[in-house]
């Protein structure tokens, strides 16, 4: 894989976290109204997604060192998509609780294994460089994420937006599937 595209997906994986959690703010009204809850209830999912982001970091960390970057990619980003599903179909607060909660574990293995591979692929006078496209990634990820969101939840609703980040995580599986070679 040539370097460029190896820096395009990196980036990518890197802003599914922080895009996954944004994408949902212009929608909490309409999830409060949906499953018949207050707006504080809304929230919930963007704090169990953080809270569940941040955890699976702590683990798929030492997993992609002991078992490799790719297989640990290819079945985070497997339960990103599953748990999107998941997310879309949700019949009350607690089912999507538990499927956001499940979407950002499968989510976290992006930005600690996307770091990884930068570590692994680039020499250390170009570590800075990638890291800065990187890191334009990552704050980009925020930012569009509500513009997205409310795009999407006004032309097809808020279930529409899971269905939305689990095609782009399945979009970013078979890309890791196909153009990513091991790196540890």
């Amino acid at each position: 894989m040539s370097r460029p595209v190896l820096i395009a997906l990196i980036s990518a994986l890197v802003m599914l976290g922080p895009f996954t959690n944004n994408i949902m703010v212009p929608s909490l009204p309409s999830i409060a109204s949906g499953l018949q809850i207050t707006f504080s209830g809304a929230q919930l999912i963007l704090s169990v997604f953080m809270v569940g982001f941040a955890t699976g970091q702590l683990f798929v960390g030492p997993m992609s060192d002991r078992f490799g970057r790719k297989p640990v990619l290819v079945i985070s980003l497997s339960l990103f998509v599953v748990a999107s599903g998941l997310c879309a179909i949700s019949p009350d607060l607690a089912t999507l609780s538990v499927a956001r909660l499940l979407q950002a574990l499968g989510a976290s293995a992006s930005m600690s294994v996307g770091r990884a591979i930068v570590q692994d692929s680039f020499s250390s006078d170009r570590i800075a460089q990638v890291y800065a496209y990187v890191g334009t990634a990552l704050a980009i990820g925020p930012i569009i994420g509500p513009i997205f969101g409310g795009l999407i939840e006004v032309s097809a609703g808020w279930r529409a937006i899971f269905v939305f980040v689990g095609v782009f995580g399945a979009l970013m599986l078979i890309s890791i599937l196909v153009l990513l070679r091991e790196t540890n």
